[in-house]
């Protein structure tokens, strides 16, 4: 049974607006994909924003040939220390300190 006004449905079960009901239990509604992304560690959502860019997902990454697959992460390393710089450089316009700091977080992603 639902109760019906201005542009809202209620569930009987649970009070809530029906369509909030679908997406509470909803496995990939909008809330949950955003909580699941800000669970991602930075350089994770580093790469996957390089490789969405670039046409590719993580998958196909983990698909490559291992020569192909170690070309395409060097590229991304060098992609994402070049923007890194550029984002330090434009925040402090210090890039010797900012360089270093940068060079250990791409060691990572290597």
């Amino acid at each position: 049974m639902s109760v019906s006004g201005i542009g809202v449905s209620v569930g009987a079960a649970t009070g809530l607006p029906q369509n909030r009901q679908q997406s509470a239990t909803a496995p990939d509604s909008a809330e949950q994909q955003f909580l699941d992304y800000m669970k991602e560690p930075p350089t994770q959502r580093m790469e996957d924003a390089w490789l969405k860019s670039h046409g590719l997902t993580r998958q196909e990454l983990d698909a490559m040939p291992a020569d192909k697959r170690a070309a395409v992460l060097k590229q991304m390393a060098n992609d994402l220390r070049q923007q890194m710089e550029k984002d330090a450089t434009n925040k402090t316009g210090n890039t010797a300190r900012s360089t270093s700091n940068i060079e250990n977080g791409i060691n990572i992603l290597v």
